[in-house]
């Protein structure tokens, strides 16, 4: 028999949308639950089999929480190329893509952040696709197409049109919770390899939480539109 799916405690809480918070006040954090398994591929067949399977399994069209990352470079004029990219199918399941590792990305996965029957869901999503385009050559005809920004969601919701969203921001307002954005592990080395778990758990929950942020949203929008 199969084990009843527990939540963590933070997604079991009554929500409070619109508590006012300050900057003083030490929130709950949100963590990724031990129930959400970190997939992590840092080669290329490997990573090829992962996204063939994936593509398989998904229903279509699908939604996906999607993020990257790169080393920081402090030479000026000078910007390293993107290390992970991160996908979250569902809030059981993320995974981490090290492409630095491999070289250059499969076309399996090329083919999952292309396909216009996926929208691939983040906070400021559009400058991660072109930097995609610019270091990868993915082309941004189609990621721009079937990607949206939680930010512009959130703004196009009158509730939640006073501000420029982050994910740590919307994270408080949406659920009076912080998000944890060591400013130590996002601007580590993403091309070290392997990753540490605190950088695996830190790209998971970027993902997870874009695509937990944007169901709310849906759910938020849906029950503004039913009203009279």
């Amino acid at each position: 028999m199969a084990s009843k799916r527990m939540l963590p405690p933070w997604m079991n809480r009554e929500i409070q949308f619109g508590t006012d918070y300050s900057e003083e006040q030490v929130l709950p954090v949100m963590k990724l639950p031990q129930s959400c398994e970190v997939i992590y591929s840092h080669n290329e067949k490997d990573c090829s089999l992962l996204c063939a399977e994936l593509s398989k399994s998904m229903k279509l069209p699908s939604v996906v929480g999607f993020d990257t990352e790169w080393k920081p470079s402090y030479t000026s004029g000078r910007e390293n190329k993107i290390a992970i990219v991160q996908l979250c199918p569902s809030l059981d399941r993320c995974y981490i893509f090290q492409v630095s590792k491999m070289g250059f990305i499969p076309k399996p996965l090329q083919d999952l952040v292309q396909s216009s029957q996926i929208t691939k869901v983040g906070m400021s999503i559009s400058s991660d696709l072109w930097k995609l385009y610019r270091d990868y050559d993915i082309d941004h005809r189609f990621t721009l197409s079937s990607s949206l920004d939680l930010g512009e969601l959130a703004k196009s919701l009158s509730i939640l049109s006073d501000k420029k969203w982050g994910l740590q921001s919307l994270t408080k307002r949406l659920f009076n919770m912080d998000i944890d954005k060591s400013q130590k592990i996002r601007t580590g080395n993403w091309e070290d390899f392997p990753l540490t778990c605190e950088q695996l758990n830190y790209a998971a929950l970027d993902a997870y939480a874009s695509l937990f942020i944007y169901e709310h949203l849906q759910k938020l929008k849906k029950t503004m539109e039913q009203k009279p």
